[in-house]
């Protein structure tokens, strides 16, 4: 935001400003919690914390055990949504800008890197039924600080005109759990192969093996070129082509709504 800004200047009312941002923070908060059960992952969860919750606050969370360690995953969602807050009251509507759309997070759990961890940790938890539940666990903590973060956004952009907030979780939701709906015919794998593995094990990508020549010319069996064209995911964490135009189709009818277009 301050770099654009500072290309830009000031805003015009016929400028729109698209801003998106909350996703890999989640993502870096949840490895870093599920991290957090060796003396070497305590500490870099807490210094994580630490970049936006008071001291105070963190050690008082953390001295409370998993528990306390949860709820500080969720004060700092909160507080990373109010410091989204200020970063585009000062750099995009204290410069003018009257025509803002602000995508909240997504439920980082459906995607292929979450979805792959939540396996792992099913599996290390002695696998079967108390497997399961402990991955839902921890889902369902993850999933509460992505409900924190949105709920404080809407929250401080409630009485901004200027600014419209885009349910990008409700939609991306829909995805996962309708895929017929949108064209997709895989909204669980990567379409992009695996490169390698990272030090947490998950898969990596590399942009050469990404791109629509090379996808194309390593079809599935039985399948036509244009196949991953349908699938929702191009690696562990981000979206295809494809998904970002529907997602680009749902942002135009919150301009239609605002009667910005």
């Amino acid at each position: 935001l301050a770099r654009a800004a500072s290309v830009h200047g000031t805003y015009t009312a016929q400028d729109l400003l698209l801003i998106d941002g909350g996703g890999n923070d989640a993502a870096d908060l949840a490895t870093a919690f599920l991290g957090a059960q060796t003396t070497e992952g305590a500490a870099a969860y807490r210094s994580l914390l630490l970049t936006l919750l008071p001291a105070a606050t963190v050690d008082g969370l953390l001295s409370q055990g998993s528990a306390g360690a949860a709820q500080a995953g969720g004060a700092y969602m909160q507080a990373l949504a109010n410091a989204f807050f200020d970063a585009i009251k000062a750099q995009a509507l204290d410069k003018g800008a009257q025509k803002v759309v602000v995508a909240n997070v997504p439920d980082i759990t459906l995607t292929p890197r979450f979805s792959a961890t939540l396996a792992f940790v099913a599996q290390v938890s002695g696998g079967g039924s108390a497997g399961q539940a402990a991955a839902a666990q921890i889902q369902g903590v993850i999933r509460q600080w992505v409900a924190a973060f949105n709920t404080q956004l809407t929250t401080k952009f409630k009485d901004v005109s200027t600014v419209a907030v885009f349910d990008f979780n409700a939609i991306f939701t829909d995805m996962v759990a309708n895929p017929s709906k949108y064209g997709f015919t895989n909204v669980k794998d990567a379409a992009c192969p695996a490169t390698g593995a990272g030090s947490d094990g998950l898969p990596t990508y590399s942009f050469p093996t990404c791109t629509a020549t090379a996808l194309s010319s390593k079809p599935p069996a039985n399948g036509s070129s244009d196949w991953w064209k349908t699938y929702l995911f191009s690696d562990g964490f981000h979206p295809t082509p494809k998904a970002h135009e529907l997602m680009a189709a749902e942002v135009v009818k919150v301009l239609t709504d605002r009667k910005w277009n």
